[in-house]
C-alpha cells in the first residue's frame, strides 16, 4: 500500500471592497435608527463589493 498524499493549505488571503456601506445608509432604507441596527447586531459598517466585481475578482492567477 503507498502512503497517503500530503496536503496542506498552501495561502490564505482576504480582499475587501472598497465601498462602504454605513448604519446610517442602511437605517434610512429600512425605516429604523442606525443604533437599532448596532445593538442588535454588533454591525458598524459593511464592505460592498460593486456590481461589475466578482467574487473570485481578487484571485490572481498562479
Amino acid at each position: 500500500m503507498s502512503p497517503a498524499p500530503s496536503i496542506g493549505v498552501l495561502a490564505t488571503g482576504t480582499c475587501l471592497p472598497e465601498r462602504i456601506l454605513t448604519n446610517d445608509e442602511v437605517a434610512e432604507a429600512a425605516g429604523v435608527d442606525p443604533d437599532w441596527i448596532v445593538q442588535r447586531t454588533g454591525v458598524l459598517r459593511r464592505h460592498v463589493a460593486e456590481p461589475e466585481q466578482a467574487a473570485g475578482a481578487a484571485e490572481r492567477p498562479w
